[in-house]
């Protein structure tokens, strides 16, 4: 009996966590849609369907999450070079000016960065820095996280920023 307990453990802890990262996966979707729209080959399994997409299976949802957060992570390093720190700096400074917490205007910043970076990609724009492709960002996104939960919790909340300076 204890064996059958230790072996269904982690799977019941799965599935408890599940519901959560559901949630964080369907947040991280529309900015891992819009990088890989401008980087695609940052994507195992390219987008073909919203639905199909947002589809988290509970016995891997820790690895479909981590999948998604590298992913995105992939795209934000192949943004680096049209990324002017500065615009992300002064975005995130006007944020707190208006009042909002320390790290939602680090996600603020981070969103109004990416954006620009990502209309300057598309429009055919030179990098505004020189830069040396790596696995480590040069520049960073905003916060960086522990752990891979923390970590999309993190990206979720510039994708919802992302998401508000779109719209404008």
């Amino acid at each position: 009996m204890t064996t059958v307990l230790a072996h269904l453990r982690p799977r019941i802890v799965d599935l408890g966590r599940w519901p959560g990262r559901y949630l964080l996966y369907r947040r991280l979707h529309p900015l891992w849609l819009v990088l890989c729209g401008a980087i695609p080959g940052i994507c195992l399994n390219p987008p073909t369907n919203p639905r199909r997409d947002c589809h988290l299976p509970v016995r891997a949802s820790y690895a479909a999450l981590y999948r998604r957060v590298i992913e995105i992570h992939d795209g934000l390093i192949g943004m680096q070079a049209y990324a002017d720190p500065a615009v992300g700096a002064a975005a995130s400074r006007g944020a707190r000016a208006c009042g909002l917490e320390v790290w939602r205007a680090d996600a603020v910043g981070a969103a109004v960065r990416l954006h620009v970076a990502l209309d300057a990609r598309a429009a055919g724009d030179e990098p505004v820095r020189d830069f040396v492709q790596t696995t480590t960002p040069q520049i960073t996104w905003g916060h960086v996280e522990s752990d891979v939960d923390g970590e999309a919790r993190w990206l979720a909340h510039l994708a919802a920023a992302l998401e508000s300076v779109h719209r404008g």
